[in-house]
């Protein structure tokens, strides 16, 4: 997804959010996952940590990155305000401009 209307603007990420209180880390990626492409996702497991410091903004993330399965590929732009564009590419071909957690996650 290429980011819009935040930190991190046209920079390309996987769809995520915040945990809501009291929510699993896997029911949030489920959640994520509907509310951002309509996807329904299932078999959830947690991949990764990264610690994320965006100097410039004076903000400071832990990024929770898990991976999971879908039936379906037919990913659409949910939140027009936060996304501009949706797309799926190869892991050894992604775009250069990737959100910094993005980029943690794959030199981690």
């Amino acid at each position: 997804m290429k980011r819009k209307g935040a930190h991190g603007e046209g920079t390309w990420c996987f769809p995520g959010g915040k945990l809501d209180k009291f929510e699993s880390i896997e029911n949030c990626a489920i959640r994520e996952a509907k509310e951002e492409t309509n996807l329904d996702i299932f078999n959830i497991k947690i991949d990764k940590i990264t610690n994320d410091m965006f100097i410039r903004e004076d903000l400071h993330y832990v990024t929770i990155f898990v991976h999971g399965e879908t039936k379906s590929y037919d990913a659409r732009i949910m939140e027009g305000d936060k996304c501009e564009e949706i797309g799926w590419f190869d892991w050894s071909n992604f775009p250069d401009n990737l959100f910094l957690p993005i980029i943690n996650y794959r030199n981690g």
